[in-house]
């Protein structure tokens, strides 16, 4: 080994050590970087697999309240299709009673307009 090799490993000139030491030092080192480096990687590899699975989760619910949106929307069309269903037969059983009678008053008291024979009324 290089003095200067000694001097910026915190050496001095005299080598106290075996040249066979060293180099397992280096490996013990490296084996253990290697072994926190996977280590790291598994925990990175976990972190990632978890925010996938947050990711999968937020697109079901997103679907879901979209059909829940979609069934809401369709029941609500039903409604409004029954009630019209529903009005329908009580107008037309209303318009013979409108028609020998004249048009009701409004609900809010002016007087419904009653045309006489379809003139223009001068």
């Amino acid at each position: 080994m290089s003095t200067v090799a000694l001097k910026i490993l915190g050496g001095s000139d005299r080598i106290t050590s075996k040249p066979v030491d060293l180099p397992a030092d280096l490996a013990s080192a490296y084996l253990a970087l290697l072994s926190q480096r996977e280590m790291l990687q598994a925990e990175r590899d976990v972190v990632v697999a978890e925010r996938d699975t947050v990711v999968a989760e937020r697109h079901i619910a997103v679907a879901q309240a979209a059909d829940a949106q979609s069934m809401l929307s369709d029941s609500e069309a039903l409604i409004s299709g029954l009630e019209l269903a529903i009005e329908k037969p009580e107008a037309r059983a209303a318009r013979p009673a409108i028609r020998a009678h004249g048009a009701p008053d409004r609900p809010d008291g002016i007087a419904a307009r009653r045309t006489g024979d379809g003139g223009d009324g001068g």
